[in-house]
């Protein structure tokens, strides 16, 4: 069975310094991938579909943003359209003062897992830790 990995990419905040930005990508190839994320500013968040002159295929490494990778699980491309469509659906709670991507990132993850995808269930804490963990490695920026 054909799968595609999926990954947790972590970026600098350009809005909020000291704070990241959390997107899920699923690897098309060893270095690009498909991103599906939030953007706007805290309380303001929406979700923006992939897409772009580039159909949405970005490497995540070359980003000036570029903090850190963490491989979460693999998406069976058979599934692939259903778990666009989790994603695309998933709660974004602007009205709560302190919810980021990265609460995003973890719920979609969640829902993945309670669907009966091929993904890690992981907590704030655990993807924080291994996006630090990297950093002292000096794989991110």
């Amino acid at each position: 069975m054909a799968a595609l990995a999926l990954n947790v990419v972590s970026y600098r905040n350009s809005e909020t310094p000291g704070r990241q930005h959390w997107t899920l990508i699923v690897m098309n190839t060893a270095t690009h991938g498909t991103e599906f994320k939030l953007t706007g500013t805290s309380g303001k968040l929406a979700f923006r579909k992939p897409g772009g002159a580039n159909g949405g295929s970005t490497n995540p490494t070359l980003d000036d943003g570029f903090r850190s990778m963490a491989s979460v699980g693999k998406i069976e491309t058979r599934k692939y359209a259903a778990f666009c469509s989790l994603v695309e659906s998933a709660p974004i709670l602007n009205g709560q003062a302190q919810w980021t991507t990265l609460d995003w990132v973890v719920n979609v993850l969640n829902s993945l897992a309670e669907k009966g995808f091929s993904v890690t269930r992981i907590s704030k804490g655990d993807l924080e830790k291994e996006a630090m963990k990297q950093l002292r490695a000096g794989r991110g920026a």
